[in-house]
């Protein structure tokens, strides 16, 4: 998660504009960045409801619950984005890896989410929320097998694919150090908060760049 609600909000300005900017440029690539980071930095507008209730009195449990299903959707969309761009030419290792999200991790995700769940800072502290719904058996491989479907769609571009495929890797394993010094009890896993804010600011600006 974004360390506090006003970087929440501007992590998701700063994606809401640059997504709208791609989307209505339209070189090779930008809708298809443009809409897959549209939904994934939303996430962002909803960490801000987290943040404006942390009394927990309805609004944050809201948020966290509809945060869950944006998350569990967050491989299913890339896919489907993937799949209309390319027409549907995806090789079959991405659908591969897809499934084995659906049949091995997403059950453990679901596992982990209960009724009014709220999402507040983790070890009593003020930075960063803590969703613990993310606090699975075998983070390291559900998370990860998570992390891949996600990233696989993109190597199907036909330009600058394995660039946001790394991209997206990098501040994931980025973002695993940035979690292992705000909650050390978690030992730094899942590192998706961090990953998601990161995300929604920095990829669609450097697509402005790469793309153009």
């Amino acid at each position: 998660m974004c360390i506090n609600e006003k970087v929440s909000l501007a992590a998701f300005a700063i994606c809401s504009l640059s997504c709208i900017y791609l989307f209505k440029r339209n070189n090779k690539n930008d809708r298809w960045i443009s809409i897959m980071f549209g939904y994934l930095g939303s996430m962002q507008l909803l960490e801000y409801l987290m943040w404006k209730d942390q009394e927990c009195t309805g609004l944050n449990q809201f948020a966290t619950t509809i945060g869950f299903f944006h998350n569990i959707l967050q491989p299913l969309i890339s896919l489907l984005i993937a799949y209309y761009f390319t027409g549907g030419n995806i090789p079959s290792y991405i659908y591969i890896i897809f499934i084995i999200y659906l049949i091995s991790s997403l059950p453990q995700i679901i596992k982990m989410k209960k009724k009014n769940q709220c999402s507040l800072p983790c070890n009593n502290g003020e930075v960063g929320l803590s969703w613990k719904y993310t606090n699975t058996k075998y983070q390291v491989y559900v998370w990860g097998i998570f992390c891949l479907a996600i990233i696989a769609p993109f190597l199907s571009m036909k330009e600058n694919g394995k660039i946001y495929a790394g991209s997206i890797l990098g501040i994931y394993i980025l973002a695993h150090f940035i979690s292992i010094s705000r909650c050390p009890k978690n030992k730094g896993s899942p590192p998706n908060g961090s990953w998601w804010c990161m995300m929604a600011a920095f990829i669609p600006l450097l697509a402005i760049k790469i793309n153009n």
